[in-house]
């Protein structure tokens, strides 16, 4: 009786094989498998000397003898596989159902395009980072001992590294790249493995690199309003007077003061070496209109600012319809220097952070979530406010944002004395993570650091 290969099973020329590999011996009639004595098996040339064993699994009784290899950690056969063309007993037996025992020759199987590869590069700095890509690391998973290798990591940013060696351990670790010269964007790191069978296709692994101060740009869409003090690029004077202050965020929300007699003054060096505003509490204001609406049932404001006073009603910072005080979306300080945020005039939220501490500098926050309300300053928190708001819709149609009080009506009255330095609105639910980063943000930035909680994830280094 003869053996014919009927069909292998689960391989695709040119792909990396997950285990096992395995295939079937088709017979011209059912056939009895006895492994008392031992298991067959058919040889497989890996390449290079390597040669491994695809033992009989299932099938006797049947025409269908299933034979199979479980790849392993270090196989690899660049140039695909070759299959002995017999059945090796090894002490074993096959016989038809008569007893009489088989052929066991087969015309083998074309199996070139059965390429193994177990390895694969892995990076173990994740992301890269400015803290990290001078000193980066990769290893190599499942290679063979004493295989060589060569790699090369390009970025999308712009940028390329390569090397070499030769694997001496499992894994084996790649470090001490530095990746600081390349770009920031996605890294590839393309991997050849190269031994005595061959030379493999590359296999790849990308990781991001970004090592760019984090800042409220970050943010994406969430981001709404951005002024910053300290970058002249945003700032129109008229020697000291500011007449506009351009917003970072992307949205071309510009404030500006046509009045000369109303402009904000810009103070060189006010706090932590960087430049700010000075509001006179008089009459300055700088506003923006026809902003459109605005989704602003979750809003989230960031004031980096120093009372002169230790107290006094005023609006630091507003939204909302010119002349309608219904509509005001802000916040700002009663007349007993208690910050308050959103809602209307008449119906706000309340917290029990003072707003004038000492007439130093502070980063007030205030974040909506629907009707609640939580305030912190400079990461310290306030009590949790109840769900008193207001329900309003989503998105308001908002037409002014305003800076030292709000445009019109009875707000105009509420002027603020105060030096602002950056002021970043989030018109979306903002994580705790963002809001955390943002504090990190400007408190390094500005010097207040030493006021955020011990606890901060951020108390030591910007993110």
């Amino acid at each position: 009786m003869r053996f014919l290969l009927a069909l292998l099973l689960a391989l695709l020329p040119g792909v990396a094989l997950a285990a096992p590999l395995s295939f079937t011996i088709g017979t011209s009639e059912p056939v009895v498998v006895d492994t008392t004595g031992g298991t067959p098996l058919i040889w497989l040339d890996f390449g290079g000397g390597e040669v491994r064993a695809a033992t009989y699994r299932a099938g006797s009784g049947t025409a269908a003898l299933e034979f199979a290899y479980d790849i392993a950690a270090g196989d690899f056969a660049p140039a695909g596989i070759i299959a002995a063309g017999q059945i090796e007993l090894a002490g074993g037996a096959i016989r038809d159902l008569a007893g009489n025992p088989l052929t066991l020759s087969f015309t083998p199987p074309d199996l070139s395009g059965v390429r193994v590869r177990t390895y694969r590069p892995v990076w173990t700095t994740d992301p890269i980072t400015a803290a990290n890509a001078a000193a980066a690391t990769f290893e190599i998973t499942k290679a063979p001992l004493g295989a060589s290798f060569a790699w090369d990591i390009t970025s999308d940013g712009g940028g390329s590294l390569s090397g070499s060696g030769t694997i001496a351990s499992a894994p084996h670790p790649v470090t001490g790249l530095d990746l600081s010269a390349l770009g920031d964007g996605t890294l590839t790191l393309s991997l050849t493995l190269t031994t005595t069978a061959g030379t493999g296709a590359p296999r790849t692994v990308t990781v991001g690199k970004d090592t760019l101060p984090w800042s409220p740009a970050d943010l994406g869409p969430a981001l709404a309003l951005w002024f910053d003090a300290d970058d002249p690029a945003t700032l129109t004077l008229d020697g000291a007077s500011v007449s506009q202050w351009r917003d970072k965020s992307g949205n071309w929300r510009h404030v500006g003061q046509a009045a000369a007699a109303q402009r904000p003054t810009l103070t060189a060096g006010a706090l932590n070496g960087r430049a700010a505003i000075l509001f006179d509490g008089s009459n300055d204001i700088m506003t923006a209109t026809g902003v459109g609406a605005l989704g602003v049932s979750n809003t989230s404001f960031f004031v980096v600012m120093r009372y002169a006073s230790a107290s006094g009603e005023d609006l630091p910072v507003g939204l909302g319809a010119t002349g309608n005080s219904g509509s005001v979306r802000t916040i700002w300080r009663n007349s007993g220097s208690t910050l308050h945020a959103f809602g209307t005039w008449a119906n706000d939220a309340i917290s029990n952070l003072s707003a004038d501490i000492g007439g130093a500098y502070h980063l007030f926050e205030a974040v909506q979530e629907g009707r609640d309300v939580r305030f912190w300053r400079t990461g310290q928190p306030g009590s949790p406010q109840p769900a008193t708001l207001p329900v309003m819709p989503n998105p308001v149609s908002v037409d002014g944002v305003s800076i030292g009080s709000m445009q019109g009506g009875l707000e105009g009255q509420y002027y603020t004395h105060a030096t602002m330095a950056e002021i970043v609105v989030s018109y979306s639910a903002i994580s705790d993570a963002d809001r955390q980063r943002l504090e990190g943000y400007l408190a390094h930035k500005w010097g207040l650091a030493g006021s955020l909680p011990v606890d901060h994830p951020w108390k030591a280094a910007a993110p």
